[in-house]
Formats: C-alpha cells, sequence, structure tokens
C-alpha cells in the first residue's frame, strides 16, 4: 500500500530502550528475545524467569513496564517519522465501512491511523477501534446512519 512498510517493534528499540534504563547487554537481549506485541511488564517478567533464569520480582515488573514504555514512544516516535517522511494520507474517506467497522475519523495519537465505529455500535458510542490505514479493508460503500462525527 505505501512506498515503504510502517516501523515495528524490533530488537534494536527494546535493547535501546533496556539499556537506556539500567539493563546490561545481556539483560538487553534476553528482554528483546522474549517479549511479544501486546505483553507487559508481569508477562515478559514470567517470561524471563522461565526461559532466562530470571529471578524477578515486583520491582523487575515495574522496570520492565518502564522499559517496554519507553520501547513504545520510541516505536510511535519512528512511525510519525515514516508517515511524515513519504507523505501518508488517508486512503480511505470518513464513513467509509471496513472489515472492523465504519471509520470516524484519522486517530490524533498515532500516524496514520483510523478511529473505527465498532461492527453493531452506534456513533453514540463512546469507544472506537484503533486501526492502521494500511490494515483497514473496506467492504462496501453503504453507510450508517449518524456513523460520521
Amino acid at each position: 500500500m505505501f512506498s515503504e512498510k510502517r516501523p515495528t517493534m524490533k530488537s534494536e528499540i527494546l535493547i535501546a530502550a533496556a539499556i537506556s534504563n539500567g539493563y546490561d547487554h545481556d539483560e538487553a537481549r534476553d528482554i528483546a528475545h522474549e517479549y511479544s506485541s501486546h505483553m507487559d511488564g508481569y508477562d515478559l517478567a514470567k517470561d524471563l524467569d522461565k526461559n532466562c533464569s530470571w529471578d524477578t520480582s515486583r520491582e523487575t515488573v515495574d522496570d520492565l513496564d518502564e522499559v517496554i514504555g519507553e520501547a513504545e514512544d520510541m516505536l510511535k516516535a519512528l512511525e510519525y517519522e515514516w508517515a511524515d517522511r513519504i507523505n501518508i494520507q488517508q486512503p480511505l474517506s470518513d464513513g467509509a465501512r471496513i472489515t472492523d467497522g465504519i471509520i470516524d475519523g484519522v486517530y490524533e495519537h498515532r500516524a496514520a491511523c483510523y478511529k473505527v465505529i465498532k461492527n453493531g455500535e452506534t456513533a453514540e458510542s463512546n469507544s472506537r477501534l484503533i486501526i492502521k490505514f494500511e490494515d483497514a479493508v473496506l467492504v462496501d460503500q453503504p453507510q450508517l446512519e449518524g456513523a460520521t462525527a
């Protein structure tokens, strides 16, 4: 869809975040190796205990939450840089129906993402899905009454 793919959470980002939070290079590599998307510090600590013989504590969980947060911030910055560099424009219009629901605008807190009214919900609902531009699949053009803000 775009001339260049969106940045992803790579080992280099996690290693840099871990080192900046006081972990040595070997520990940072363990963190990067065991991390998978949507993990929090607790889940990561459990995997480090099980797979890397770490002896974690509540403090470790808090420290790992900090590492993950910093890595996510670094990724977010890379995504904004990517979107600016290749001049990404909104490919689908507000009100378009995609597989996940109806596009209700561009999400302001993440690069190249839509706010989407989930299937089965109305425009009055307070919740929205956040869908990357490249993951939005147009299904048809009929629009839900009152779906756009």
